[in-house]
């Protein structure tokens, strides 16, 4: 990965209101990754409404935590007088009730916009808004560019060992719970994992306690191997989930189960 020198822009934005459209406070002011840059999601703009816009457009997080929007040098549109807004969109059809503005854009190029975690998690496309026309001029669905494992350092945040309630062998082993460097939640099951296999019909489940009930449980995953290996937690979960339980689906029993410390 290359280390990127911090490009900082201190020149006020706003944006001015029409008739056809509310106006928009634009909060975000140009930035730049600290340290490495590490891409989690990319896409591509793709024009719509005769717009020739294109370009390259990414999430990823720096070397300290910061989750960024990445504009590409590919960047490019014919701006003319418009003025365009880009946003963060739940589906990539603009809705002022629940989607994002963060900045005006009136140039081609490279450039940065910093964001949150929460806004890492719950928007997944980008699109540039013609403001004066409220016209949706180009958009983007950023797909997770992160592998099977987690990126870069694992660090735990609590860990279990099974208990063995229904199968043979016996389920046993260590399993943690715990962050990657990109604050991705995942389930890790150490190399001394083990449990039923033949079946086919073992699942992951996060439990709010140790016996499973269907209001209770998230389905992490079905489990086909024994050792180590990860399974990622799409939705980031809290202690009120205090188990890990290994359920057989065809015979609705339990192989095991970890409380987690």
């Amino acid at each position: 990965m290359k280390k990127i020198i911090i490009v900082a822009s201190f020149m006020a934005l706003f944006i001015a209101g029409c008739s056809k459209t509310e106006s928009v406070n634009v909060l975000r002011l140009p930035t730049g990754p600290i340290g490495e840059f590490i891409i989690l999601k990319s896409g591509s703009l793709i024009g719509q409404n005769s717009s020739k816009l294109f370009g390259t457009v990414e999430f990823g997080i720096d070397g300290s935590n910061n989750y960024l929007i990445h504009l590409l040098s590919d960047f490019t549109t014919d701006f003319g007088s418009n003025i365009n807004t880009l946003i963060l969109s739940k589906n990539g059809v603009y809705d002022s009730k629940t989607d994002v503005p963060i900045t005006l854009l009136n140039s081609n190029g490279e450039r940065y916009f910093k964001i949150s975690l929460l806004e890492y998690n719950a928007f997944s496309n980008l699109i540039l808004l013609n403001t004066a026309a409220n016209i949706t001029i180009a958009s983007s669905a950023l797909k997770s560019v992160i592998s099977n494992t987690p990126l870069g350092a694992f660090t735990v945040q609590r860990t279990g060992v099974f208990v063995t309630q229904a199968s043979s062998p016996a389920t046993s082993g260590t399993v943690q719970i715990g962050l990657d460097a990109a604050g991705v939640q995942w389930l890790k099951f150490n190399t001394n994992f083990i449990t039923e296999t033949a079946s086919g019909a073992a699942v992951v489940e996060l439990s709010k306690g140790s016996v499973y009930a269907d209001n209770t449980v998230i389905a992490i995953g079905a489990i086909n191997k024994i050792g180590e290996q990860y399974f990622k937690i799409t939705t980031p979960v809290g202690n009120e989930y205090t188990h890990v339980i290994i359920w057989c689906m065809a015979a609705k029993i339990p192989f095991g189960n970890a409380p987690l410390k």
